[in-house]
């Protein structure tokens, strides 16, 4: 949750593009910027969030088998729907807007400007022959 600069300065130029009905917030108010919630709030709130999440791939391939991985976005759209997400299930204008705003994501990750945040993993137990230590004789 501790969105770099570049995701940052990326959502709030799509924020200060959307028109206020799709910016407001349950409160009424528009949600003009995207900030980095407090570490110490998030902390409070679940201190499970986000525990080491950069290592969490890297932890699964050392001990599975990894089957597929798909790179699912979250990036922009994470920090972008926050509270607003709402606002774009109520007409067939709304779902165009939030069409394109996940294709200017895969875009994104896709052509190398963004990383994808969220993953979607499947692994599974590594077969007993690679567990087998080898011994020289």
């Amino acid at each position: 949750m501790q969105f770099t600069q570049s995701q940052l300065a990326i959502t709030n130029e799509i924020l200060s593009m959307l028109p206020e009905k799709y910016k407001k917030g349950h409160d009424g108010l528009a949600r003009n910027k995207a900030e980095r919630p407090d570490v110490d709030y998030l902390r409070l709130i679940d201190p499970s969030e986000s525990v080491r999440s950069c290592d969490i791939l890297k932890a699964v391939k050392e001990r599975l088998e990894i089957i597929k991985v798909a790179y699912t976005g979250g990036t922009i759209l994470q920090p972008l729907l926050n509270g607003i997400a709402s606002n774009f299930e109520t007409d067939e204008d709304a779902e165009t807007v939030l069409k394109l705003l996940i294709l200017l994501e895969r875009l994104l990750i896709e052509n190398g400007v963004i990383p994808s945040d969220y993953i979607f993993c499947m692994a599974s137990k590594r077969s007993q022959k690679d567990h087998r230590v080898k011994f020289r004789v």
